[in-house]
């Protein structure tokens, strides 16, 4: 009977499983984790348990995911980001435009999370006090591109969000860049699998991202010897409703059309429809909104990883603040293939 009880007594005051975890995570400052494999034989719990203590440790402040590197624990002795400069290009009409509108509100959950306080400023060509950046600073849009000119001495690190081609990483200055070429590529291949041999590409050439999407979508039409039309448009629904409405009695419903972005996609839909139009094939476009999720629109949206983008951001401002030698990189996204919803 006692040794039955001691065992009993034993179990009882065995530490969670948490704290056994936060324990071994104190003791690796500063150095890589283990992957999840060998943390969940050592600790004997499932993955997707671990997998949640590891995201409440890193919202705690315990422990960092990096993009292609892996899981730290977090020397306590670093100084600490505290205060962030949360800077928005001022042509960008976040009311307007959903996909920025989505970025921008994941990236002040992610600030949250990780416990910084965020100074939001809209910013235009005008240059941008260095004490206006505070501990360091997340830009959104063009306008970034003369952040990432005049603070790149390294006195405060700097994470910019398609700020534009050719923008260059720089002393402690990291560039979110998507692979829009490659998506433009993605997007002629998905019309081509289902028979298609011409292409229509409606969008604005003069904004770098449309403009690289349409390199994309020539090239492969190009390699294919597929007909290729581009017709320039505002990429807004309402302007998607009248192109649409003009399209419908100049493309043959044979053509595959690409949209620059979900919205312009849906007000297609809306012009083609109005005039009794029907494709043979799904409009083809970009960004991964909702609206682009409805099945009866006919939409195939390729999606940029908004949420994933945001909480790296974060976690690679924190990594350059973490040490004045650290380096900028680039940080490159693909698009993937949005699911569509079931009706």
């Amino acid at each position: 009977m006692s040794s039955g009880s001691d065992q009993k007594d034993a179990l009882q005051i065995s530490p969670p499983v948490e704290d056994v975890i936060a324990a071994f995570v104190r003791e690796q400052a500063g150095r890589r984790l283990p992957g999840e494999r060998e943390l969940s034989v050592r600790f004997a719990i499932s993955r997707p348990r671990l997998r949640a203590i590891l995201r409440d440790m890193q919202a705690s402040g315990l422990v960092e995911a990096r993009q292609g590197s892996g899981t730290y624990a977090i020397d306590p002795s670093r100084p600490r980001l505290h205060t962030i400069a949360l800077l928005v290009d001022e042509q960008l009409k976040l009311g307007n435009d959903p996909y920025f509108s989505h970025l921008f509100e994941n990236l002040q959950r992610a600030c949250q999370a990780a416990r910084l306080h965020c100074n939001i400023r809209r910013i235009g060509g005008e240059p941008t006090p260095a004490q206006a950046l505070f501990d360091g600073a997340v830009t959104i849009g063009l306008a970034g591109r003369r952040i990432v000119t005049d603070h790149a001495s390294g006195s405060v690190p700097i994470v910019a969000l398609t700020p534009g081609i050719g923008v260059r990483p720089k002393g402690r200055v990291s560039v979110v860049q998507f692979d829009d070429r490659g998506a433009g590529r993605v997007a002629v291949s998905l019309l081509i699998d289902d028979g298609c041999r011409r292409v229509v590409f409606v969008g604005r050439l003069d904004l770098d991202a449309s403009r690289e999407r349409y390199e994309g979508i020539r090239e492969a039409c190009e390699a294919a010897h597929v007909e290729l039309r581009a017709i320039e448009c505002s990429l807004n629904y309402l302007a998607g409703l009248e192109m649409g409405r003009r399209l419908a009695g100049e493309e043959p419903p044979e053509a595959g059309l690409i949209a620059m972005n979900d919205w312009l996609a849906a007000g297609l839909r809306g012009g083609l429809d109005s005039r009794g139009a029907r494709l043979k094939y799904p409009i083809i476009s970009f960004d991964g909104l909702p609206v682009a999720a409805e099945p009866s629109l006919g939409i195939r949206s390729l999606r940029i990883p908004v949420e994933l983008i945001a909480n790296d951001a974060v976690a690679e401002l924190v990594r350059l603040h973490a040490s004045r030698a650290s380096s900028g990189r680039t940080l490159l996204y693909e698009l993937e293939l949005m699911e569509t919803a079931v009706l």
